[in-house]
């Protein structure tokens, strides 16, 4: 199965900022 690297780039780039919107949202639960 052939992938596209820039649906890979794009995948990455948005599972990254997930991982950082998650750390964002359990920081505020934690420390808010």
């Amino acid at each position: 199965m052939a992938v596209n690297g820039a649906c890979v780039t794009r995948l990455a780039g948005l599972a990254k900022q997930h991982d950082v919107l998650l750390m964002h949202f359990s920081t505020d639960y934690v420390f808010g």
